[in-house]
């Protein structure tokens, strides 16, 4: 494509979900990716045995389930499957135990009154609460931030609580405590860390109440059904294309240098769909980003890192009983090799 009008930086889900509303206003749009496959977080590749897709960062497709975009952009037809089981999330325990949590709050509400009443009715509370505000949840999600100042007092303490501080002062036992704070762990937020107890609600009211959504054949499925979306509409996508910087001229962008000095011109704009550190420091430079800026984005404080091991698992004959379970959902004759 000579001369796009726009270019996005990136062919994660958010830059190709871009990229399509800007193909479908008319403008000729070119998707830039470093890596050699689209998709991003949402990567789905053969990381242990060929045949076994497992994805490689985002697994579940959560907080889509509030978002227009899958419906605006008809992701169905281009080929996204959701497959939704009744189960949404489970904690087991090295003790044989296990919380289960169903779509059917009552069926949910009863497995974790196994551990105890009161957080039973702690957790019931919690989803009738996300239901009962539902509306005003997703409005504000796909709106600007609310100024601290305008947001209710017990919003914003939520949003700089730890998942510890807030587990503790809303479930008496240990096992449903560890059932919601496994969600912090899960986007990187350890369990002293700020805002950890608002995506630990978050998650677990969600998970619950609209359920808990797998891509069939994988996370990847999201970002090739938004770039045949894109295609449909006279987009491209050119992957194994690192963009070094981005041109700029008299305060305006005017396209952006590969690596290897392939410089491709832009008539409209350059979007950037990294994160915020690469956009200053990289793509534009301090120069061009300003001083105050880039000061601003060296003081980000990462988080902790998070490790995840993909398995295979492949089928044998064999003559090993099958398991069986107890009504505490205790193993009562485990498979041994």
């Amino acid at each position: 494509m000579d001369d796009p009008d726009a270019i996005v930086i990136g062919a994660g889900q958010n830059g190709l979900a871009c990229a399509c509303y800007l193909a479908r206003a008319g403008l000729r749009v070119l998707v830039l990716e470093a890596y050699e496959r689209l998709g991003g977080m949402t990567l789905t590749e053969e990381l242990t045995l060929p045949g076994f897709r497992s994805d490689v960062h985002a697994s579940g497709y959560q907080l889509a389930n509030l978002s227009p975009v899958p419906a605006e952009l008809d992701l169905a037809h281009h080929g996204l499957e959701l497959v939704a089981p009744e189960h949404v999330y489970a904690h087991a325990f090295p003790d044989g135990r296990a919380i289960v949590v169903s779509r059917d709050l009552d069926l949910a509400v009863s497995d974790i009154a196994r551990c105890s009443q009161a957080d039973a009715a702690a957790f019931r509370s919690l989803i009738e609460r996300y239901r009962a505000g539902r509306a005003a949840f997703i409005d504000g999600f796909f709106s600007p931030p609310q100024p601290r100042a305008e947001a209710p007092a017990e919003q914003v303490r939520l949003s700089l609580q730890s998942v510890r501080s807030w587990a503790d002062a809303t479930f008496e036992s240990e096992e449903v405590r560890s059932l919601f704070g496994g969600f912090a762990a899960f986007v990187g937020s350890a369990p002293d860390d700020a805002g950890g107890a608002e995506i630990a609600w978050l998650f677990g009211a969600v998970l619950q109440a609209e359920g808990n959504h797998l891509v069939r054949g994988g996370m990847n499925g999201v970002s090739l059904a938004l770039a045949a979306d894109l295609a449909a509409h006279g987009g491209q996508v050119r992957t194994g294309s690192r963009v070094e910087t981005i041109e700029v001229s008299d305060g305006t962008a005017r396209g952006v240098r590969l690596e290897g000095g392939e410089v491709i011109a832009v008539t409209r704009l350059v979007v950037s769909a990294t994160d915020p550190a690469q956009l200053v420091d990289r793509l534009l430079g301090e120069g061009v980003a300003g001083e105050i800026e880039a000061a601003e984005v060296r003081d980000i404080e990462w988080g902790d890192a998070v490790m995840t091991i993909h398995l295979a698992w492949t089928a044998r004959s064999s003559t090993r009983p099958a398991r069986r379970w107890d009504g505490r959902r205790r193993c009562i004759c485990p498979l041994r090799d």
